[in-house]
């Protein structure tokens, strides 16, 4: 079978099966079933199944066959089968590729099955299990799974025991997903399938729980009933290693195992200092001890903190280190981030204090840390986690690009004097408890782009002068005034009940640098307080740049809850073009106006749409509005504004707003208005 592989198709029904099955058990193998149909594109799905089996790996198949179109089978040994296979998967996903087949025996449907491209049995039914040797395969091959493979009805199981004879099988693997799959790929018929296998040198075993593989070397035929003796050399392999390769085993593992390696062999005792991301704290040992010992057991993990931090050599791209308030009070702290801001010149810094309990080892900690801790060059992104914030270490830290407040607890005044000393900040994150009531948060940056707030307690007035701000991410501020002086931040909705703001995003779409695109991405997931993203959004975007409009269905395809309200203001800057002439070429333009996907995607869900500085004769505006319309992506109404145009214009533009009017509605409660 010439595997093609698309992860587009594969990741689309990943996330369309995980949303299905999240009132199901074993969703494990379901999504990995579905992803691997649909990525490979298979056209005929076929499964077995008996009353009173999970039914989540059956979802994810029909999933799969709705994304790759193509048709899916399930064969059920009765008709009581039949009836609760239906009944349950009605009500699990809308499918019209689905297929019931009931039979006496699985082995008599297969045979009158033809062209299987994908093809799942259950392992711990022996008459399912026959059946994938009575399979006729497409002409490209096939793959075929056993579930629950450590459950097997047949013992000692081997593919070339289970299939017909001639059938190649071209590659085998199990995988301990669930209950364990073994997958094999069965290659098109001739190749050589007449052709006498060689036994393998070697015995493979896996382990069905952990999944670890083990190789026995096979004796020879010459060799039987004598002791074979394997000469051994004294060569170590490892220290044979360029240090390159070793570094970059030990970057993908946690500074913990990658300490721990240094056991493994001479050549590996100093590799894990030369990792350029350190990790360092004390989270577990208040999960696991009694309050009354956390001093003295946070006292022994300090020191082993302090010698992993002074044994690490070169520089460090990226360093956390976490720990409680009695490193905070006799100086520990201040001595880690001296040794790792100006020694190993980290680049990314991340502080957290773990607050072990409440009482007398409880509260906020007071930041003691000398004078310009933060301001060495090296240092452009300090994330700060459960603080009672100082000023002292903020002295001219014009260095910073990026900060992040989370659960901080300060003065308005020891605010102004951070934000002052934090000239050259790109991306701001407050998270903040002010602690004197009624006051004036200014932040005056120049050159400010990322902006995310919150703010409980009541603040009297909230100044943000930013000319080169983008993003602006209010996710709950309490204050009587909000002034907001951004020219590129646009939104006309009022966010405002009296003096609390709703959550709601302002985005000016542009070419954002992609480091500070990642940090944004990553506080738009965030979960703050176990509060989910939900409110509403404001983007200003140009439909005709294909790079505007994946970052506008990137945001929306992150957002996990119903949106209230979209405001979308499209840009004027949109020059005549020639007929038939577009940005997004291609098949890629021929997609989007065609609609042959749901915009976003079949799941985003959006109360109310306003959209201003509409043009209708902008085909790629119009084909968005048409989507909204006829996709039921929009639940109440689309609000389009003609009201500011010229006479001619607003004329011409509420002619374009009939013509979506009478289009087929997604909804039946759906309305289109003009204001």
């Amino acid at each position: 079978m010439k595997l093609v592989w698309s992860p587009e198709t594969a990741s689309n029904a990943y996330i369309h099966t995980v949303r299905s099955c999240k009132s199901y058990g074993e969703s494990s193998v379901a999504e990995f079933l579905s992803a691997t149909a649909a990525g490979w594109n298979t056209r005929l799905i076929v499964e077995t199944w008996s009353r009173g089996d999970p039914i989540a790996t059956s979802v994810g198949l029909a999933v799969a066959a709705i994304h790759t179109c193509g048709r899916h089978v399930c064969i059920v040994p009765d008709e009581e089968s039949r009836s609760e296979y239906e009944a349950v998967m009605k009500g699990a996903v809308k499918s019209e590729s689905t297929e019931v087949m009931v039979l006496g025996s699985a082995e008599d449907v297969v045979e009158r099955i033809s062209g299987v491209d994908f093809m799942v049995v259950d392992s711990k039914r022996h008459e399912f299990v026959k059946a994938l040797g009575l399979a006729k395969t497409s002409k490209m091959g096939a793959v075929l799974v056993c579930k629950n493979a450590t459950q097997k009805s047949i013992p000692g199981f081997k593919w070339h025991g289970v299939l017909s004879r001639g059938t190649r099988v071209v590659r085998s693997v199990f995988l301990p997903v669930g209950r364990g799959l073994e997958i094999a790929h069965v290659g098109a018929s001739g190749g050589g399938n007449d052709l006498k296998k060689i036994p393998s040198r070697w015995i493979k075993q896996i382990d069905p729980r952990s999944g670890e593989e083990h190789l026995f070397k096979r004796a020879s035929s010459k060799a039987k009933g004598k002791r074979i003796q394997y000469p051994v050399d004294n060569v170590d392999r490892i220290s044979m290693l360029p240090d390159e390769l070793l570094q970059k085993i030990l970057s993908t593992l946690s500074t913990k195992d990658a300490v721990t390696t240094s056991s493994l062999s001479k050549r590996w005792v100093d590799q894990w200092k030369w990792r350029p991301h350190l990790s360092v704290g004390m989270r577990n040992i208040s999960r696991t001890n009694p309050t009354s010992r956390l001093r003295e057991l946070s006292l022994r993990v300090a020191e082993s903190m302090t010698r992993t931090i002074d044994n690490h050599r070169g520089r460090l791209e990226s360093c956390t280190i976490s720990h409680f308030l009695f490193q905070c009070k006799d100086g520990t702290l201040d001595r880690w981030v001296q040794t790792v801001t100006h020694e190993k010149q980290t680049k990314e810094l991340t502080l957290v204090n773990y607050i072990g309990c409440m009482g007398p080892f409880g509260g906020y900690n007071r930041l003691y840390l000398s004078p310009s801790t933060f301001s060495h060059p090296s240092l452009t992104s300090l994330s700060l986690t459960r603080y009672k914030l100082t000023e002292t270490a903020f002295k001219n830290c014009s260095n910073l690009k990026t900060l992040k407040l989370f659960d901080i607890m300060s003065d308005v005044s020891v605010l102004s004097i951070v934000f002052k000393a934090c000239s050259s900040l790109e991306v701001l994150v407050l998270q903040i408890t002010c602690l004197n009531l009624g006051c004036v948060l200014k932040i005056e940056n120049k050159n400010l782009q990322v902006l995310q707030v919150t703010c409980p307690t009541l603040i009297n007035k909230m100044e943000v002068n930013a000319p080169r701000l983008e993003i602006l991410d209010i996710k709950y501020i309490y204050c009587d005034s909000f002034l907001l002086d951004a020219p590129k931040i646009m939104f006309n909705r009022d966010y405002w009940f009296g003096a609390i703001s709703v959550p709601h995003i302002s985005y000016h779409i542009s070419s954002l640098a992609q480091d500070k695109k990642r940090i944004w991405l990553e506080l738009l997931v965030s979960q703050f307080f176990n509060m989910k993203r939900y409110g509403s959004l404001s983007v200003s975007v140009d439909l005709r740049n294909p790079n505007e409009l994946e970052i506008l269905m990137e945001v929306l395809l992150l957002w996990n809850e119903e949106m209230k309200d979209l405001e979308i203001i499209f840009k004027n800057n949109n020059a005549p073009r020639e007929e038939g002439e577009s940005s997004i070429n291609g098949g890629a333009r021929n997609k989007w106006l065609d609609g042959e996907k749901p915009f976003p995607d079949a799941f985003f869900r959006v109360r109310t749409v306003w959209m201003y500085n509409f043009d209708g004769s902008n085909e790629e505006e119009f084909a968005l509005a048409s989507r909204f319309v006829t996709q039921g992506t929009v639940i109440d109404k689309l609000m389009i504004e003609t009201s500011t145009y010229p006479p001619v214009k607003q004329l011409m533009t509420e002619a374009k707003v009939a013509k979506l009017m009478e289009l087929p509605k997604g909804n039946d409660y759906f309305t289109i208005e003009c204001f």
